[in-house]
């Protein structure tokens, strides 16, 4: 396919000298949109060949194995669908940054757009043909901004917005959109999803410095799902519309994935990173440097997850994220994992930053900004068990779970049985309708160990647990600054450390006192002063992340990281991870 260039990529690139990464590497087949040409025999940069298209048939015959090099500042609205060859290659070179990433796109420029016959300011294309199937949904844009869906043209009432249509037996759509001006002629761009892939590729997939986006397919515009061994890397995907980044098993590092085609009756749940295989119990997943952003967070939409076809009896053998963050999403790290390890996360505007159910979840140094996303949309991280035989085991250690405002909701909630650790974390509400901190609903046989925990907060329940459950607690700091604190045991509330203590049997050398945070905790400063009532029992965050400096650092943080959030953003850092500042 020639290429159909968008407005908000530039022809004009600097020369392909100054390659990033791959500069010594020899490629099987090169191709580059702009310079390239089908007569070409794609084996030579200066040979390079146009399409996709081209290159794919050339793979094909090639076989397994194949190195496939896209060049900086090429644009492709066309997939490549390599699935039956494994170990294939695909990365881009050329003047990195200057030219950008070479882009897989699953959209097309809409014109010839004609006004409906008897309503107001609604234009239609007809005859838009694509590939989608099933629940497979249209998408729209507007300038490059997600468009947003309604359910009919009789209901369309302001711009930006366009008639929903899903995939169903693969007939051309007609799409719908509102505008007050001639969309032919007032110098808007529309684009709209037509293809159900970007970069489709087999078992052993190795992936780089790339950028894929608006694809109609479940599986996203990248796509190696049920594929094992990927390995991916520097790399954006956009605009899914149910997920965006999709692998069986592997290793993906510095890859950002944004935004998220909000969820419908007929797609009611998407996710931004996934992991599937029909059968993962051997498998493993390690997500390193990642990042799922999406502009605020709605019900359905999950930042990592994964799972395999018999949900909940399969789960992978193992999920790694180190160095993780998302941000305006619903849920944050999930997945059926039978041993899943977070180190180093953050998240803010994520309502439920958590969520686990059967299995052994250990969390080091997270960072959880729980507070209003913008929206409203309160949750709370959430434990429940899946199968009548499980259980599970969840470990925070050197965590924070911050809450500045008024939710309604707990901020942890168990409601399943197992064994529950919390060591040297801290948990600050700034409102009073955080009605608790920590619940465990009742799971007889569980244990619940805290252990050098700072509880700050007005009005909450910082503990609240059932006499069923074994409680071992000890050296933790207690503080409501606005009156007594509440802590449940048994039903049975206690404002004072003395009757607690008796109650429980626990938390000998815990106290009630100010923990006297020394920074601006709003600003994600959590070091405490060396006279406050946590420094001398040791209590608080011992370690925290260093973002800029990639290393374990000392004491609590001082400040919030700042991770990738809009498409921008995600350029850039993929671009060059090493640069990126998260302090700024």
């Amino acid at each position: 396919m020639v290429l159909i260039r968008s407005p908000i990529r530039s022809v004009i690139r600097s020369p392909v000298s100054g390659v990033l990464g791959s500069a010594a590497v020899t490629y099987d087949y090169y191709v580059d949109s702009v310079s390239g040409s089908d007569s070409n025999d794609g084996t030579s940069l200066a040979g390079a060949f146009q399409t996709l298209g081209a290159v794919e048939t050339a793979a094909l015959a090639f076989g397994d194995n194949v190195r496939i090099a896209l060049v900086a500042g090429s644009e492709w609205r066309e997939p490549l669908e390599l699935s039956s060859l494994s170990g294939v290659s695909v990365t881009g070179i050329g003047a990195l940054p200057a030219n950008g990433l070479p882009i897989v796109r699953g959209d097309d420029v809409v014109t010839g757009w004609t006004a409906h016959a008897t309503l107001s300011n609604v234009w239609e294309k007809t005859g838009w043909t694509h590939d989608a199937s099933g629940t497979e949904r249209l998408i729209m844009f507007k300038d490059d901004a997600l468009m947003t869906r309604i359910a009919d043209a009789a209901s369309l009432t302001a711009d930006g917005q366009f008639v929903t249509a899903v995939g169903s037996d693969g007939s051309p759509w007609t799409l719908q959109i509102y505008s007050t001006t001639d969309p032919n002629s007032d110098g808007s761009v529309y684009e709209a999803g037509k293809r159900r892939r970007g970069i489709f590729l087999g078992n052993s997939g190795t992936v780089s410095l790339l950028e894929t986006a608006r694809t109609l397919a479940n599986n996203g515009s990248f796509d190696t799902l049920n594929k094992t061994g990927a390995s991916v890397s520097r790399m954006v995907s956009a605009d899914g519309g149910k997920h965006n980044h999709s692998i069986g098993s592997g290793e993906v590092t510095d890859i950002v994935t944004f935004r998220s085609d909000p969820p419908t009756v007929s797609e009611p749940a998407n996710t931004l990173f996934v992991a599937y295989v029909d059968n993962p119990t051997s498998l493993s997943v390690a997500y390193t440097r990642c990042f799922a952003a999406d502009t605020a967070p709605v019900n359905g939409v999950t930042g990592f997850y994964s799972h395999g076809a018999s949900s909940p009896s399969d789960y992978f053998a193992s999920l790694t994220m180190d160095q993780c963050g998302a941000s305006g999403v619903k849920s944050g790290f999930s997945g059926l994992s039978l041993a899943r390890t977070l180190t180093n996360i953050y998240t803010r505007k994520t309502p439920q930053p958590v969520a686990g159910n059967d299995g052994t979840l250990i969390v080091r140094r997270g960072i959880f900004d729980m507070s209003n996303p913008g929206n409203g949309l309160f949750d709370k991280i959430v434990f429940t068990k899946l199968t009548a035989a499980g259980s599970l085991s969840v470990t925070f250690v050197d965590c924070i779970f911050y809450s500045a405002d008024a939710s309604g909701v707990e901020m942890i909630r168990f409601n399943t049985v197992g064994a529950f650790t919390f060591t040297n974390c801290i948990f600050y509400s700034g409102s009073a309708n955080r009605p608790k901190m920590i619940q465990l609903a009742g799971w007889a046989g569980s244990t619940m160990n805290v252990n050098g925990c700072i509880f700050y907060g007005p009005g909450s329940y910082m503990l609240d647990i059932p006499s069923t459950v074994t409680y071992v607690g000890n050296n933790n700091v207690f503080y409501n600054p606005t009156g007594n604190v509440n802590l449940r045991f048994n039903s049975t509330n206690y404002t004072d450390i003395a009757s607690w203590r008796t109650a429980t049997g626990q938390d000998a050398s815990s106290v009630i006192a100010n923990p006297d945070f020394s920074g601006t905790v709003a600003n994600g400063d959590f070091r405490l002063t060396a006279s406050g009532g946590a420094d001398a029992i040791g209590a608080g965050v011992q370690n925290h992340w260093g973002w800029n400096t990639r290393a374990i650092v000392s004491g609590p943080p001082s400040v919030w990281p700042v991770i990738p959030e809009s498409q921008a953003d995600a350029r850039d850092y993929c671009l060059d991870p090493e640069a990126w500042d998260f302090s700024t």
